[in-house]
């Protein structure tokens, strides 16, 4: 595992799929880490693509819309804006769009 990465096992991902709206407490401990693991300005800096890419699939997973994350909405509204972005800079637009809308909607709803 390299410094400052964040990696959860595969079984650790099937629980936080199979877990109900109703019991969020992973998740909701899942996004502030993968918050703070997520390397800053994607944008200009094409060198943290490779560790977006590892992120990703978490940072989606932990942000699932069937998941009752109130007590993290801006930070389930941060991951998804940032997640978008790195997929719009990767030259990904239609994948980016519906994480920029669910982004949007947290928003709104905080």
């Amino acid at each position: 595992m390299e410094t400052g990465s964040l990696q959860l096992h595969r079984l650790v991902q099937a629980i936080l799929r199979a877990r109900s709206a109703a019991e969020p407490d992973l998740a909701v401990t899942a996004v502030r880490p993968l918050r703070a693991a997520v390397p800053p300005d994607l944008w200009n800096n094409p060198g943290t693509w490779p560790e977006w890419r590892r992120l990703l699939l978490h940072a989606l997973i932990a942000t699932d819309a069937d998941r009752a994350l109130d007590s993290v909405g801006d930070d389930v509204a941060w991951l998804l804006h940032e997640a978008a972005t790195y997929l719009l800079a990767r030259g990904e637009p239609t994948a980016s769009r519906p994480l920029f809308e669910r982004a949007l909607r947290r928003n709104y709803r905080d």
